[in-house]
């Protein structure tokens, strides 16, 4: 069984030689390749974690999200209501986040201070 796949192998390879020699060869892994590099390309778009400020909703798609400035007074939405007792700490080491008393999901807020 062996030799078998090694001559057909071997007649792949010569009719592979005669095709270049010829100017008809067709390189088929070409597709292949350009699959690939778009593939890989456009990965980290697709595996990046987009959560949600206030209900913690996890998604890959950017265009489902609307991103904010940490400063935006959109934000005010999220504050806490005073009669919520809070049993720790939310600071978010954010000063625009945290004098504005918001809670939101801290994982929501990137590192360009930029909220979701």
């Amino acid at each position: 069984m062996t030799r078998s796949r090694i001559s057909e192998l071997d007649l792949e390879h010569r009719a592979e030689e005669n095709a270049r020699r010829n100017g008809t060869f067709v390189d088929e892994t070409r597709d292949q390749k350009i699959l690939y590099t778009d593939y890989h390309d456009n990965l980290p778009e697709c595996c990046i974690d987009y959560v949600c400020s206030s209900c913690g909703r996890l998604l890959h798609d950017r265009d489902q999200f609307h991103v904010y400035e940490t400063s935006n007074a959109g934000l005010q939405a999220l504050k806490r209501p005073s009669d919520y007792p809070v049993l720790m700490s939310y600071s978010y080491g954010i000063s625009d986040i945290d004098n504005m008393d918001v809670m939101i999901d801290c994982k929501s807020v990137r590192d360009n201070g930029k909220s979701l």
